[in-house]
């Protein structure tokens, strides 16, 4: 299976870059930095909200939503 992620990475680009720039020079804090992992973990928690059905499991006799 072949997925097309060159939009999602260049959004995620442009927050990290937007996040660093926020980032004060003087702070000694590390620059937090959005992931691919991060993007996928909110599209499936959206869609979970969304869509309750994809929140389902299989239990024996009946479907657990």
């Amino acid at each position: 299976m072949d997925i097309q992620v060159d939009e999602i990475l260049e959004i995620r680009s442009k927050i990290n870059s937007s996040l660093s720039n926020l980032n004060d020079s003087k702070s000694d804090e590390p620059v937090p930095k959005i992931s691919l992992n991060d993007i996928l973990i909110k599209a499936a928690s959206l869609t979970c909200l969304k869509v309750p059905e994809c929140n389902s499991s299989w239990h024996g006799d009946f479907i657990r939503q």
